[in-house]
């Protein structure tokens, strides 16, 4: 992320690599450039937990995989608007 200035996060509970879609989610509301940056997490884990723990790890929105490209779009959109108070 240092490469860039990002507006929203999309995020995946199951990353791989040294650390998971949640760990993520974690570091960017610890960060101070990102603590309120729209994050919204995609995954194909939808058990009630998962759920839980994505949002206490601090995403705003929850979407379960598959997802329609329009639902998505429509999502990142109030998300974006909710968060910064600007339209797309």
């Amino acid at each position: 992320m240092k490469e860039g200035k990002y507006d929203v996060f999309l995020v995946d509970i199951s990353l791989r690599g040294k650390k998971d879609g949640l760990q993520l989610v974690k570091e960017l509301r610890e960060s101070s450039e990102y603590f309120n940056a729209p994050i919204i997490c995609i995954s194909a884990h939808v058990f009630p937990r998962d759920r839980q723990n994505a949002f206490n790890a601090g995403v705003d929105e929850f979407l379960p995989r598959p997802i329609r490209n329009e639902d998505m779009l429509n999502s990142i959109i109030e998300v974006y608007k909710k968060k910064t108070g600007k339209s797309i």
